[in-house]
């Protein structure tokens, strides 16, 4: 009689133990992301700003690398980063080799968001601050920074067709990933109320970089003017890119990622 009564509570327990195990290694594989996306949002920033420190933003993610065994086995992934910067170093166009480096540094980012598991969470708050924090909101940090770079070719009076119609491109992708964005803001609200507040200041200036993007298109249609009115709009472009990898840094630290509540009813 004994024996009936402990094969099925022995089944239940190593059920329950099964299950705690998965969520462990779950949770430990997302600290092991959240670790990592700080570094890598410094990284971006280099990509797209001051890349002396690129190397430096290297080191630092190799470094942490090596103390953590590289759970999330995205060594890879920032080793074709490295290559790529070595190409970018000697190439002769410079803008396109900016755009594969910053493809790579995206490459990256998926990998370790894939790994983590945070992407793929159930929980519709944390799936939700993956795509628009730590996906569409590094995009429009590297658009813009794009936008800035031909600004400054456009200061000489003229800009090459191909790199008006990438305007254009750039403008249309930070639009799509603002709506992103936007649309991230509110079911995170709607599941955690809590997160929503941390969140909030981030939702003032999506309307604010929505307009940027649309100025950039309107003005390269205006003849020289208008070129001169792109120009002039370097630097808010360039104030935009640094303003959009804070966000992306805010959301990425531990804090942030720690306050995580249970979804609100």
């Amino acid at each position: 009689m004994v024996a009936l009564f402990a094969v099925p509570l022995t089944y239940l327990m190593f059920v329950s133990w099964t299950r705690a195990s998965n969520e462990l290694q779950t949770a430990r594989l997302e600290l092991a992301g959240s670790a990592l996306g700080p570094l890598v949002i410094d990284l971006g920033q280099a990509v797209n700003g001051n890349t002396v420190t690129v190397p430096s933003s290297v080191a630092a993610i190799s470094q942490h690398l090596n103390a953590t065994g590289d759970p999330l086995k995205v060594r890879p992934a920032l080793e074709a980063v490295e290559k790529q910067w070595k190409a970018a170093e000697a190439a002769s166009d410079k803008s396109a080799a900016a755009r594969e480096m910053g493809a790579k540094v995206g490459e990256l980012w998926e990998a370790i968001s894939m790994a983590s598991g945070m992407v793929l969470d159930p929980d519709v708050d944390t799936y939700h601050l993956m795509l628009g924090f730590a996906q569409a909101l590094p995009q429009v940090n590297a658009n813009f920074h794009e936008l800035a770079v031909i600004a400054s070719h456009a200061q000489k009076g003229k800009l090459e067709q191909a790199e008006a119609y990438r305007v254009a491109g750039l403008s249309a992708l930070i639009l799509r990933d603002a709506d992103l964005i936007k649309m991230a803001l509110h079911d995170i609200k709607e599941a955690n109320a809590e997160a929503g507040k941390r969140l909030a200041p981030t939702e003032g200036w999506v309307p604010a970089y929505e307009n940027l993007a649309k100025q950039a298109v309107e003005s390269i249609a205006g003849g020289k003017e208008g070129l001169a009115t792109f120009a002039a709009l370097g630097a808010s472009f360039q104030s935009a890119s640094i303003a959009t990898s804070e966000e992306a840094k805010r959301w990425a630290t531990s804090s942030t990622r720690a306050s995580r509540c249970a979804p609100t009813s």
